[in-house]
């Protein structure tokens, strides 16, 4: 039987591309990036998830024209060191960090202790309110305004009750 409609296949759920700087960075390496949001995902293999949304771009940008160039919707799951900044208040949403890998798990230091994870140092990038708007404006121009994993309001339907 014929349709009158021809299907697609979607893959991936996020405009966001996905990187794991625990596996692609070196020791010293950094990336910086413009930390918009938290999400959860889910996943089968590992469960709940924290995912960090933002905007990736050139820490060594020298121009505006550079930064704007380099910029890219990115995402990355945080490990607990960065997720117990993100739950302290060191990290927020609407900055800009430069996050650098200090050590790897398995590591050793103290002597004969080994890391049993991966460990970054994160430094806040003081930018302009202009220079953080052009981030957000890259975000909705892609994205939209509606942060991940958010309903607005007038989109939510009302429950009808029955009596």
């Amino acid at each position: 039987m014929a349709s009158m409609f021809q299907e697609e296949e979607l893959k991936g759920s996020s405009p966001y591309k996905s990187f794991s700087p625990n596996e692609e960075l070196d020791i010293g390496d950094s990336f910086c990036i413009y930390f918009k949001e938290t999400a959860t995902a889910n996943s089968p293999e590992y469960g709940e998830f924290t995912v960090v949304n933002g905007v990736k771009f050139d820490c060594s940008a020298k121009t505006e024209a550079e930064l704007e160039n380099s910029m890219e919707l990115a995402s990355f799951v945080p490990n607990t060191l960065l997720l117990n900044k993100i739950a302290s208040g060191t990290m927020r949403p609407g900055n800009a960090y430069r996050i650098e890998k200090a050590w790897n798990r398995g590591d050793k230091y103290e002597g004969n202790k080994k890391a049993k994870g991966y460990g970054y140092k994160l430094f806040k990038l003081n930018a302009s309110d202009a220079l953080l708007q052009k981030f957000d404006a890259f975000i909705a121009e892609r994205v939209g305004d509606v942060p991940t994993g958010e309903i607005p309001e007038e989109e939510v339907a009302t429950p009808k009750v029955r009596i």
